[in-house]
Formats: structure tokens, C-alpha cells, sequence
């Protein structure tokens, strides 16, 4: 592995991010929840936000979406991180909104203890919103109590990919909104 992150700065046109959040706003909604084996909700079956609070849509059929991701991971990989990796991810768009105080505590995208084939080995993030659009939201990583937030990845349009167990957080939106996309590709398990 030659890099921790790869970061294109504002690499796509405003008017194509400004298509992906036009298309992606008419998805269903989900919370986001995080699987830590059932501990989601509680008695009353209420969803509990302390570990990530944010909005989810899922737009894994988007075909400009998946050639986008594709390309700029795939890229990084061959640039920087050299996984065998196959043509298999979601794509998430999230909004962290600051009227709920949006935000993801520290955590890594890798997902070891899923039954299925594949790991996710490169975490793909386009930024979808302008840094003036919203106040807190820092993208940032933690390399052993190292906090990184990478140059670059605020600007609308920028993308980053990184080894999916890399651990990083999104902190607190405390006004406005920030829109991402996020997608893991897969390949077949670490040895």
C-alpha cells in the first residue's frame, strides 16, 4: 500500500453533483443504522442515534453512479492500494442534517464478520455539498490517535477513497446539510 487515502480535489462539474443530489433526493429515506448485532433499538423498538445520526438513501441502481465510483476507485487503486477487488458496492447517499446535529462517531467500513464472499477492501466518498453550505461535518481519519482531516475533500465535487478499515468519523453538523455518497467495493477476502 503506497497511500492511506487518495483525494480528488473538486474533480466533478458542479452541474453533474448538482444532477446526483436532484436524482438521489427523490430515493426512498431510511435512518442510518448501525448493525452491532441488534443493539439499534431500544425496548420500546426506537431507534438509538448515539453511534450515527443521519439520513440514508440508496441509489445502488444509478448506473452514471456506479461508473463514477468504479472509475475513481479503481484509479485509487491501481495509484495506491493494490487490492484484488471485483465490480461489487452499494452506493449510500447521507445526509447529515444540522437541525438533528448529524454526525458518525469513529468507525471502519470493513464488515469481517459478514457471512457473505467478499470484504469491503476501498471506501469510495463524493462530497456532494459546498463547505458554505454548512457549519462542523469535518471528514476525518484516526491513524492511532493521529486525527487527520485530508486536504482537499471539503469542496463540492471532491471524491476520496480509502482502505475500507481505515477508521474515520464524520463530526457533528451543527447548521445546514451535508450531503455525501459513500460505496465500499468488495473483493474477495483478505489472506
Amino acid at each position: 500500500m503506497k497511500h492511506d487515502w487518495y483525494v480528488w480535489d473538486g474533480e466533478i462539474d458542479e452541474k453533474v453533483i448538482d444532477g446526483i443530489v436532484k436524482r438521489c433526493e427523490k430515493l426512498p429515506t431510511n435512518d442510518a443504522v448501525v448493525n452491532k448485532g441488534g443493539k439499534d433499538f431500544d425496548s420500546d423498538g426506537e431507534h438509538i442515534k448515539e453511534e450515527r445520526r443521519s439520513i440514508v438513501r440508496w441509489a445502488n441502481r444509478d448506473r452514471e453512479l456506479r461508473d463514477i465510483i468504479w472509475e475513481y476507485g479503481t484509479k485509487a487503486n491501481d495509484k495506491a492500494f493494490g487490492f484484488d477487488i471485483i465490480d461489487k458496492f452499494e452506493i449510500q447517499y447521507t445526509t447529515y442534517d444540522g437541525d438533528d446535529k448529524g454526525f458518525y462517531t469513529w468507525h471502519a467500513d470493513n464488515n469481517y464478520f459478514s457471512s457473505g464472499h467478499y470484504d469491503r477492501k476501498i471506501s469510495v466518498v463524493i462530497q456532494l455539498s459546498d463547505p458554505s453550505e454548512y457549519e462542523g461535518g469535518k471528514f476525518e481519519f484516526d491513524f492511532n490517535g493521529d486525527i487527520v482531516s485530508p486536504k482537499g475533500f471539503d469542496k463540492k465535487g471532491s471524491i476520496i477513497a480509502f482502505p475500507s478499515f481505515h477508521k474515520h468519523r464524520v463530526t457533528e453538523v451543527t447548521k445546514g446539510k451535508r450531503n455525501s455518497l459513500v460505496s465500499w467495493i468488495e473483493g474477495p477476502h483478505f489472506k
